[in-house]
């Protein structure tokens, strides 16, 4: 098939047409139809119509008996053909008329060809992107990026009906990564902190603490901020820190703008780490104009934030020190030190949790949760789980040891937690809700001789088939358990 053809031969070919209709009329052709044609047919294409269309008007303006384009008329052939406009042969009228009607009925027809291709296009683009977002689904869930994963075949499944989309979102009828438990009634409706020696609750006159001891505290704040079970209150020009089982205390301060993160010992503002230890100057972190939003503190009073530029910032009293990097991560909002203090683990505004490496320096893991901006970071004990808090109180259960995501949990409308133990979770919504980890949603992992060459799923999400060099083997979905191996001939890819 050659190119199209291009639209001034399609003008000649009607000139022809037209000439040839025209001329069996037993009238005098008038001259400026006569041009009209002429110019259709001209030598030279730039001299013709530019297009079927611009033809058609022509001759229209010509049978309504308006000057036509094709023709210089003198002023008495104006006069005349605005005048006599009824006295157009009857003959050659009704073959223009057909002529016209002919054009019409061709631009019709491109018209269509058109759509029909552009739908074409349109209908293979969309498989193309379905094919995409399912490839994407697919790979995602088998590095257990299960919010990925989801978003992904979802977005699939909006364009078209694709098994393997279905087959990842059928993934996702395994048992949650978290089952609750108990439910109790919180002791105040607006909760500040919870541990488990009580609640301290925002009251209009200041604070109140649920404890052992049940007590009011009148603390006009102008701002607070939670680091583990450590409130620190900024009131008055003077810094408190409450415990719900201990007694506040305070130590005045100086030019403090706002409380990003509290803990005993250490406070940050929005620009400057300041020490409560009397008589140590503040402690600018990040170089230049660079700010900080949050800040994590371990127990020997060290202290980590990660700088807009990138940089993370190890300090203890006036110690600074840069001791890592992170790539573009966007905007680091919470913090959490893993228990050992060898791992930083950072939320961003964009829902993105990261890992980093304090003995690299590195970052060694990234996950893209699909949450919105992340509210609070809380890790197990044990180091093995971290949970994650967005702004919305959606949640996300992820072993930053790189086993990967374990998924979206049914927890919502989250407004603070707490670990209690390596597999319980405190959850503060409307009400005070206790959630374990499933024993099925732990990670599980193998080793497969010989590398893999290629991994599919099934359409229901139940089994994986892996290829390892000359055989498939294939594995129950969610454990990992062998099923069964096939020999082929060649290597699988």
């Amino acid at each position: 098939a050659g190119a199209p053809p291009e639209p001034r031969s399609d003008v000649y070919a009607l000139g022809r047409l037209l000439m040839t209709a025209i001329r069996s009329a037993p009238q005098v052709v008038p001259r400026d139809l006569q041009a009209i044609v002429d110019r259709a047919m001209s030598a030279r294409p730039e001299a013709r119509y530019p297009h079927a269309g611009a033809l058609a008007d022509d001759l229209a303006r010509w049978l309504d008996g308006l000057p036509v384009e094709a023709y210089v008329y003198t002023p008495r052939e104006l006069v005349l053909r605005l005048v006599h406009a009824w006295r157009v042969p009857l003959a050659a009228g009704s073959a223009v008329a057909l002529v016209a009607i002919a054009l019409l009925a061709l631009a019709g027809v491109r018209t269509a060809r058109e759509r029909d291709r552009a739908l074409s296009a349109e209908a293979r683009l969309t498989s193309t992107a379905a094919a995409l977002y399912a490839d994407r689904a697919a790979s995602a869930l088998l590095l257990d990026h299960r919010g990925e994963a989801e978003q992904a075949a979802r977005s699939s499944s909006e364009l078209v009906d694709a098994a393997v989309a279905r087959g990842v979102l059928a993934a996702f009828g395994a048992p949650q990564p978290l089952v609750r438990g108990e439910v109790r009634p919180l002791p105040c409706p607006d909760v500040l902190l919870h541990d488990a020696e009580g609640t301290v609750c925002a009251t209009p006159g200041g604070l109140e603490v649920h404890g052992r001891d049940a007590r009011t505290l009148s603390l006009p704040a102008t701002d607070a901020a939670r680091s583990g079970d450590m409130l620190a209150v900024l009131a008055d020009d003077a810094l408190h820190l409450v415990r719900p089982g201990g007694g506040p205390w305070s130590l005045r301060t100086a030019g403090a703008s706002g409380l990003v993160s509290g803990a005993p010992g250490v406070y940050v503002d929005r620009t400057v780490v300041s020490t409560l230890t009397p008589g140590l100057p503040a402690v600018a972190p990040c170089p230049g104009t660079a700010s900080v939003d949050t800040a994590a503190v371990g127990p020997d009073g060290r202290w980590w934030v990660v700088c807009d530029t990138g940089s993370v910032v190890e300090g203890r009293g006036e110690d600074v020190r840069e001791v890592g990097r992170v790539g573009p991560v966007g905007k680091v909002v919470a913090l959490a030190l893993c228990p050992d203090a060898a791992c930083l683990l950072l939320g961003t505004l964009r829902g993105r949790l990261v890992r980093v490496d304090l003995r690299t320096g590195r970052e060694d893991r990234r996950l893209e949760t699909g949450l919105e901006a992340i509210a609070e970071l809380v890790v197990a004990p044990d180091g093995a789980h971290a949970l994650a808090v967005d702004q919305r109180g959606a949640t996300v259960l992820w072993r930053p040891d790189g086993a990967g995501h374990l998924g979206r949990t049914a927890a919502s409308g989250v407004r603070h937690a707490r670990w209690v133990d390596a597999s319980t979770l405190e959850l503060v919504t409307d009400a005070l809700e206790t959630w374990t980890v499933h024993p099925q949603a732990r990670p599980y992992g193998w080793n497969e001789d010989g590398g893999i060459g290629a991994l599919a799923v099934s359409p229901d999400g139940s089994t994986l088939a892996v290829g390892v060099g000359p055989h498939v083997v294939l594995r129950r979905l969610p454990d990992g358990a062998p099923l069964r191996a096939s020999s082929l001939h060649g290597r699988v890819v």
